[in-house]
């Protein structure tokens, strides 16, 4: 079966495992059309890290993760009108790390929430790219605030358990 998804990501039709959407998924795929730009099915843990931070390596831990749970390499497309998953045979990620320390002390806060905030709201493409985003604000020398979102879709009690341990 071709579909889209091969396209997008340059790879051959039988690297992508294409499996039907479960009722849940087909629900929030049909609320995300209906709703497009919506960010209320995001999913958005914030964690503050106090200590010596290896960015690369925390980088490695998140696509170690991605390479475990084939639900975050999942994209979503239609094939007879349906949604279907498509199941990426690999999906990296980058953190961007933001670095709020030329700001004055007082302002770093208010300025890490407002950005938690922006980030909370991006939308997610159900089409193309990762069911999760991470990004990272360096507030001092040895502190950092880590966000990320998952999409609804990619989003289980048991992932986020196990996400939040594994990291």
């Amino acid at each position: 079966m071709t579909v889209a998804g091969s396209d997008r990501y340059n790879i051959s039709d039988e690297e992508v495992f294409v499996f039907p959407a479960s009722f849940g998924q087909q629900r929030l795929w049909f609320l995300d059309r209906l709703f497009p730009n919506s960010s209320c099915y995001n999913v958005v843990n914030v964690l503050r890290l106090t200590g010596l931070l290896n960015v690369a390596v925390l980088e490695s831990s998140f696509n170690e993760i991605i390479r475990r749970h084939e639900v975050l390499r999942t994209n979503f497309d239609t094939v007879d009108g349906k949604p279907v998953q498509l199941i990426l045979p690999e999906l990296k990620i980058s953190i961007p790390l933001i670095d709020l320390q030329p700001l004055p002390i007082g302002e770093r806060e208010a300025a890490a929430q407002q950005e938690i905030a922006a980030f909370s709201q991006k939308t997610f493409n159900l089409e193309h790219g990762a069911l999760l985003r991470v990004n990272l604000w360096q507030i001092a020398a040895e502190e950092y605030i880590l966000a990320f979102a998952l999409k609804r879709q990619a989003f289980q009690s048991q992932l986020q358990t196990k996400s939040a341990a594994q990291i």
